[in-house]
């Protein structure tokens, strides 16, 4: 997160000067303090308080330097605990409103979908409430260049977030984990630490900021690097998904074929929320389970409209071994949630933020 004590009194005025063009009188208030017990408090980005005809409404602010490269959901995950500690505090009701240099026509959109206000420098903005709606679309702020979100970045970036201490191992054994070259997980790395992300040499490296490098990956990883993951959909023969489960296991293990469940089967064997008809799985190259007589052992054969997925793994280090009888490998919290995110749709959307919680609440990935 960053918090709005680092935005110079110019941007501060701009962003003051845009929210008093559409809400005249109204109060903002920078980094207020809440006290949630006498030895814990909050900061909040800001707050927004305009009196209407219709009486006062209050706005919990998140403020985001770079949206653009972002996951909405994590964003609205901040803003809703936000929200949940000032209501919790005052015993008022508080709206969301999300602040950016720039917002994109497609998290705006999301945005209005999970009813967060937003502003933008671009002139973008969307705020509702009783006795107001204000809604400007389309505007563009020229942007200066993002470094790429390669494949490069992605796999050395997804070892970082996934690996417990990868932050010290030597740029060759980050290297042979991601499978990328060192010239990459070099590169990888002076970008994270010019970036905020990354602090130290290597015995002390550690990354910080993760709750503005999550979203991210997840973006970079569900708009470059997914799309270019081979595909192959199978109809297996089974009369329940344990089933389907446990002749994957089997049959891949006898093969010697590393694999792991993802997307809503890795949501399923986490919390037994979020179930599908279809399985999707990683695994070390589809071209391998589509051999005839591993297709013959699974009991499976091509079909577009099947209820398995194989999709080749991003990287080795997404992939398990696995021995006949044990329940199915599982991918990371991380990939679960990005495969989800891929899918989408309303269910998906949901079942992706249940893997927040494992994320944040689990310490999978230490905030």
């Amino acid at each position: 997160m960053q918090p709005s004590h680092q935005l110079s009194r110019v941007d501060r005025t701009n962003y003051e000067d845009r929210l008093l063009s559409w809400l005249p009188k109204a109060r903002i208030e920078w980094d207020p303090r809440l006290e949630l017990s006498p030895n814990q408090n909050r900061e909040l980005d800001g707050k927004v308080q305009w009196e209407s005809t219709d009486g006062s409404v209050i706005w919990v602010v998140e403020y985001k330097a770079n949206v653009t490269n972002q996951n909405i959901l994590f964003i609205n995950r901040h803003l809703n605990e936000r929200r949940k500690n000032f209501e919790t505090i005052y015993k008022i009701n508080a709206r969301r409103l999300l602040l950016a240099p720039y917002i994109r026509s497609s998290q705006a959109e999301v945005l209005r979908q999970m009813e967060v206000d937003y502003l933008d420098l671009a002139g973008n903005v969307h705020l509702s409430a009783p006795g107001l709606y204000v809604h400007v679309e389309g505007k563009k702020l020229k942007q200066p260049q993002q470094i790429a979100r390669n494949k490069g970045w992605i796999k050395t970036v997804m070892v970082l977030l996934t690996r417990p201490g990868a932050t010290t191992l030597s740029v060759r054994d980050i290297a042979e984990l991601a499978d990328v070259s060192t010239g990459t997980v070099s590169l990888v790395l002076n970008e994270l630490r010019d970036n905020g992300y990354l602090l130290g040499k290597q015995a002390k490296r550690r990354l910080v900021r993760r709750r503005d490098l999550l979203p991210e990956w997840v973006h970079a990883y569900v708009e470059r690097l997914r799309p270019r993951l081979q595909e192959q959909s199978l109809r297996i023969k089974a009369g329940s998904k344990q089933e389907v489960w446990a002749r994957l296991g089997n049959v891949l293990s006898d093969h010697k074929i590393p694999w792991t469940l993802t997307g809503a089967d890795g949501a399923l064997r986490m919390d037994g929320f979020f179930y599908t008809h279809e399985t999707e799985l990683y695994v070390s190259g589809v071209e391998n389970v589509t051999q005839k007589h591993v297709l013959m052992d699974l009991q499976a054969q091509p079909d577009k409209k099947g209820n398995v997925t194989l999709i080749s793994a991003p990287s080795g280090f997404a992939l398990l071994d696995t021995m006949p009888g044990l329940p199915p490998p599982t991918a990371s919290t991380l990939l679960i949630y990005a495969e989800l995110t891929y899918r989408g749709g309303d269910q998906a959307r949901e079942a992706a933020e249940r893997m927040l919680d494992y994320l944040v609440d689990n310490n999978e990935l230490p905030w």
